[in-house]
């Protein structure tokens, strides 16, 4: 008995094409955008030479435009969020751009919630 082949069940697969990772992160940089845009950046590289919380919170204060129409409970209550916010990107490892990003979706969702 001669070899069974079944070529008739074995549909023909595209061409692997690796794929273009430099092309993708530009398109999620560009998705991006106005998330970093609005945060600086250079800001949020400094808080990583920061040790003191009260001096951190400031500049996160700073960084993020927190509203002085607030009270001053309602102030503490927005710097306590950025602050933990910012300490778990810092835990997570995260560099100053991606804290920033973080930083700015969240400032973004905090602001249409409001």
């Amino acid at each position: 008995m001669g070899r069974m082949t079944y070529n008739a069940l074995q549909p023909p697969f595209p061409e692997h094409k690796p794929e273009d990772q430099p092309a993708r992160q530009a398109a999620v940089e560009n998705e991006l955008k106005f998330h970093t845009a609005r945060l600086d950046v250079a800001a949020i590289q400094n808080l990583y030479d920061v040790h003191d919380t009260t001096e951190m919170r400031e500049e996160l204060r700073a960084a993020l435009n927190v509203s002085e129409a607030l009270d001053a409970q309602q102030r503490e209550i927005v710097q306590d969020y950025y602050f933990h916010l910012y300490a778990f990107a810092k835990a997570k490892g995260f560099d100053a751009k991606k804290a920033g990003t973080l930083l700015s979706i969240c400032r973004e969702i905090f602001d249409a919630d409001a």
